[in-house]
């Protein structure tokens, strides 16, 4: 966790401020104060036949009330407030946490033009799997396939009526009009395996 902290410093009055507590008070101790000590201050002044000890006295006096009041007003207003401090500790934010990288599982598909049948019919079958679980896109198939070979099974699919356009417009794209599966099934049922299938397609 971090060591970084921030500290607040908030003030609230602690009384109401009055003329009397204020003003009045602070003065009364202060004259009290000079009084006293001027007093003093000319009986010493006296004592040591100092010249004129009633002025030393008034000076002192005076020297002692302003500074007193003075001290003792700066005093009253630090009573005004109570300081409160507090110590702030930033949150950290919770770790992050790596995700395992999705493994998209894509069908492996060979090249029906290099290929024999017996391979090409696999891919074909995986291709017919595949547009049934993740779209005919043409975008999403042409990564895997070139473009000849992708239009003939499209096309040928769409010639056995295992598929049909979206409408009458071609770019809207096509769709499977039975599950991969009843598909796959069909030919065998008919007598046409997906190898031979595949095999008539190899002509393009």
């Amino acid at each position: 966790m971090s060591d970084f902290r921030t500290e607040t410093t908030e003030y609230t009055p602690t009384r109401a401020q009055t003329v009397q507590s204020d003003v009045l008070v602070p003065l009364a101790w202060s004259f009290v104060a000079g009084l006293l000590l001027g007093v003093a201050a000319g009986i010493v002044a006296a004592w040591q036949d100092w010249a004129q000890p009633a002025k030393v006295g008034l000076c002192v006096f005076g020297v002692v009330c302003i500074g007193g009041y003075i001290i003792i007003s700066a005093d009253v207003r630090r009573s005004w407030w109570a300081e409160k401090t507090s110590t702030a500790t930033p949150i950290e934010p919770p770790a992050v946490v790596a995700q395992p990288a999705r493994v998209v599982d894509r069908p492996v598909l060979v090249n029906a033009r290099r290929d024999r049948p017996a391979q090409a019919a696999v891919s074909f079958a995986e291709f017919v799997r595949g547009c049934d679980v993740g779209g005919t896109a043409e975008g999403r198939w042409l990564p895997m396939l070139d473009e000849a070979q992708y239009d003939a099974w499209r096309d040928a699919l769409i010639d056995a009526g295992w598929a049909a356009w979206n409408s009458r417009e071609h770019r809207h794209g096509w769709r499977l009009t039975a599950p991969a599966g009843d598909i796959l099934a069909a030919m065998d049922d008919g007598g046409e395996s997906v190898c031979e299938f595949v095999a008539d397609l190899l002509r393009w």
